[in-house]
């Protein structure tokens, strides 16, 4: 039994659910703002299609990750030959479920999907000529799932996305930091290689400004929505503890922090409201 546990513990802390869950989140917070109905079919199939997409990344770099990411490599090699099997399930019933959904509309977030596998053979070596071009696109894809989901678009879900486009950017710098050494074998020019975790540390502050700035602009728009207080709360919350963790030498804790900071905002915004 404490085997199993141990499994669960790692496959959820390193299999892209925490991500996934990002994910999630970000579709409850879109809904939210742009007063758009939700259901558990919805949230669901966004589930399944990102974390498709993280364990088939993962999948695609066992090798690689070898070095870097011992513990997870070792832990994906217990169940390597089902994954296939895993991700053609997974695909199959999202978009069995997205075609099933009113407004058929909510089949364009299978393309998510489509630009996450491409992600691995097609992205990531690109960052070896464009600059951050991995942590870009990475980024984008959050971002581009706000704009599917809202469909009919405004000023409150334009800067939204754009929030969690710089946050999920901030967030993929300070994951390069532990990639370092790899990064530069394999020529990536991920913001650490380029300049220092030093560096990359100082822009991370400088982006979590950057988003304090966003959220006050969102609000102005709505002041009547106390989401959005919610929001500006969270987000200022997380990336106060993430560069605390980082700077108390907690380096393991803060990247799990920043790989699901969108997840967190959410827990956060529901805890406040549970209180009240």
């Amino acid at each position: 039994m404490k085997t199993f546990r141990n499994f669960l513990y790692i496959e959820f802390l390193y299999n892209g659910h925490l991500q996934s869950l990002g994910a999630i989140s970000v579709i409850i917070l879109t809904s939210i703002i742009s007063n758009i109905p939700i259901n558990f079919p919805l949230i669901f199939a966004i589930y399944l299609i990102f974390h498709t997409i993280f364990l088939y990344d993962r999948y695609i770099d066992l090798n690689k990750d070898k070095t870097t990411n011992s513990k997870r490599t070792n832990h994906i090699l217990k169940y390597k030959k089902l994954i296939p099997y895993i991700l053609i399930i997974e695909s199959v019933v999202s978009l069995s479920i997205l075609l099933s959904l009113r407004p058929l509309t909510y089949t364009l977030l299978y393309l998510i999907l489509f630009l996450g596998l491409i992600y691995p053979q097609y992205v990531k070596p690109l960052t070896k000529v464009i600059p951050l071009f991995k942590n870009i696109y990475v980024s984008l894809v959050y971002a581009i799932l706000v704009l599917l989901f809202s469909i009919n678009l405004s000023w409150q879900i334009i800067i939204f996305s754009i929030i969690v486009l710089i946050e999920q950017l901030s967030a993929q710098f300070l994951l390069d930091i532990k990639d370092i050494d790899s990064d530069k074998q394999n020529s990536l020019k991920t913001l650490p290689v380029l300049t220092s975790a030093k560096t990359t540390i100082l822009i991370y502050k400088l982006i979590s400004l950057i988003t304090v700035m966003f959220c006050l602009l969102l609000i102005l728009l709505n002041p009547n929505n106390k989401t959005l207080f919610l929001l500006l709360l969270s987000t200022s919350v997380v990336n106060i503890l993430i560069l605390y963790l980082y700077k108390n030498k907690n380096v393991f804790n803060a990247l799990i922090l920043a790989s699901s900071k969108i997840f967190f905002w959410i827990s956060i915004i529901k805890l406040v409201t549970l209180i009240k």
